[in-house]
């Protein structure tokens, strides 16, 4: 077993799970301090979420989204109701299992409408640039770990190279 080479690998391996757990962290935090759950009854059924200002560089994720929501310029809100709802409703950039994700919007106010129960639903607007660094740690946490455990099965694997044998030693003679 080569010794260097093992802690070598086992220092890659501790950082990348540092790295791996740290995003996930921060990811939690980030998202968590810009999740919201509050709606307010607008109509018979219709409830709405707070207005969310939205610069370049923000996403809005709605979890837990219901069949009858959406997403909606704050401007037009006045105009929505729950037969014409899905035409006036922004369609999501991706859908993932019950998430909602916006990426690209314009700048302005938007609101999140929901017909019906609201209990489950809950709206992010974070910049995008915290998301994009808590994957980034996330992904580079995976690398170095993989490296890392490669690094050390190597270490354990290769044997060390004997020290430079003293010529002149009687006992290291090979006939």
């Amino acid at each position: 077993m080569n010794k260097r080479i093992f802690l070598i690998g086992l220092i890659l391996l501790v950082l990348g799970a540092a790295l791996f757990f740290g995003g996930i962290y921060s990811s939690d935090a980030t998202l968590s301090s810009y999740s919201h759950n509050e709606f307010t009854l607008q109509t018979n059924n219709e409830h709405i979420s707070e207005n969310m200002s939205i610069t370049p560089g923000y996403y809005i994720i709605i979890e837990g989204a219901t069949g009858t929501s959406g997403l909606v310029k704050t401007s037009q809100l006045n105009k929505v109701n729950a037969t014409d709802f899905s035409s006036m409703a922004i369609k999501p950039s991706e859908s993932v299992s019950g998430e909602n994700i916006y990426i690209g919007l314009s700048s302005g106010g938007y609101t999140y409408v929901v017909f019906g129960n609201t209990s489950s639903v809950k709206y992010i607007n974070a910049p995008a640039s915290s998301i994009e660094l808590s994957g980034a740690l996330v992904v580079i946490g995976i690398i170095s770990g993989i490296a890392g455990l490669i690094v050390m099965i190597v270490g354990v694997i290769k044997k060390t190279k004997p020290k430079n044998p003293d010529p002149y030693d009687i006992d290291n003679i090979e006939i």
